[in-house]
């Protein structure tokens, strides 16, 4: 996988929201959270 923000994956509570959110967005889709 490609992470362009590292750091926000570091945070831990967020990291799956984040790698979630990260894979749709890469599909081009924007997840309304």
């Amino acid at each position: 996988m490609t992470v362009e923000e590292p750091t926000v994956a570091l945070i831990g509570p967020g990291a799956i929201g984040t790698t979630i959110a990260a894979a749709l967005h890469e599909v081009g889709r924007t997840p309304l959270v």
